[in-house]
């Protein structure tokens, strides 16, 4: 078991690395936000993969962070490794949301944020030594985090994958690569719960979200690139007498086909940021959509 958790890191340090990349080669094809929160999301992955290696196999007593209790001497390392695991979640769940073309709900940020905030927090006051009460000193996983906050945060993980994916049902492209995500955190929260399972859902944690990371991303991004034929400008005709759009609608739309950002699109038209996303909120309620993804999808 040692050995094959072992293997499995190795190769999940090398998938997230060719995951990273294909980000960035693909930098091009969608807006800044989404490649900057899926590339901070997967530097944070490698690090705390690292950071966890070096702990299990690499005896440095220093990054030491499977401390048998909470008065253990070793935790700064699991301070760095509960503030890397946290961050990463946060990090991609407002990737997945810009990525479908939503704000992550409140009902999801506010308890994630919250729940992280108590982790790190008993671990700075330990450093301290500031010791908490002990009904706030939950029993520690084999990571060195409690099994409570962890289970809680990639539950809410899941909530806002499942949430994002039903909201972007028209994109079927879009719904796999959300569910997948979710599904590799489900897997991974049951790693941490259940340790009969423990092969089974390590190998299910790595294979699903870097399924969905390197087949099924690459296709959302083809998407987006604007095709280089004729029949563009025939699609976006149709699509705008089918829906009524107006001359100004039509260059909306046509920009979202370029991959534009809709910074670029105001600065272009010379207006405001919050007056462009109004007209595309309107000129996506006339289309009946949700998402650039979707109104993409119209123009296939």
């Amino acid at each position: 078991m040692e050995h094959l958790t072992f293997l499995i890191q190795v190769l999940s340090l090398i998938l997230a690395f060719s995951s990273l990349l294909l980000l960035i080669h693909n930098r091009s094809a969608s807006s800044r936000g989404i490649i900057f929160f899926f590339s901070a999301a997967l530097v944070l992955i490698i690090a705390r993969t690292v950071i966890f290696a070096l702990a299990r196999y690499g005896q440095i007593s220093r990054l030491f962070i499977f401390p048998a209790c909470f008065t253990s001497s070793h935790l700064s390392g699991g301070l760095i490794y509960v503030s890397l695991v946290f961050s990463s979640h946060f990090f991609l769940m407002i990737a997945m949301a810009l990525l479908a073309g939503r704000r992550l709900p409140l009902l999801i940020s506010i308890p994630t944020a919250l729940v992280s905030l108590y982790s790190v927090s008993l671990f700075v006051m330990l450093l301290a030594r500031l010791y908490p009460p002990s009904f706030l000193r939950p029993q520690l996983t084999v990571t060195g985090m409690s099994v409570i906050p962890v289970l809680t945060v990639k539950f809410l993980f899941i909530l806002n994958g499942l949430y994002l994916a039903v909201r972007s049902h028209r994109d079927k492209r879009m719904a796999a690569f959300l569910i997948l995500l979710s599904l590799g955190q489900g897997a991974d929260g049951i790693f941490f719960a259940f340790e009969p399972l423990r092969p089974l859902t390590l190998l299910l944690s790595m294979a699903l979200p870097y399924a969905a990371f390197l087949f099924v991303l690459p296709g959302i991004f083809k998407d987006r690139k604007p095709r280089k034929n004729g029949t563009e400008a025939c699609r976006l005709d149709s699509l705008c007498r089918s829906f009524g759009l107006t001359g100004e609608e039509r260059d909306i739309v046509a920009a979202i086909a370029e991959g534009k950002a809709n910074k670029e699109i105001a600065f272009e038209r010379n207006t405001t940021l919050s007056v462009i996303k109004h007209k595309i909120y309107q000129l996506y309620k006339k289309c009946g959509i949700n998402s650039r993804w979707e109104l993409l999808a119209l123009l296939q």
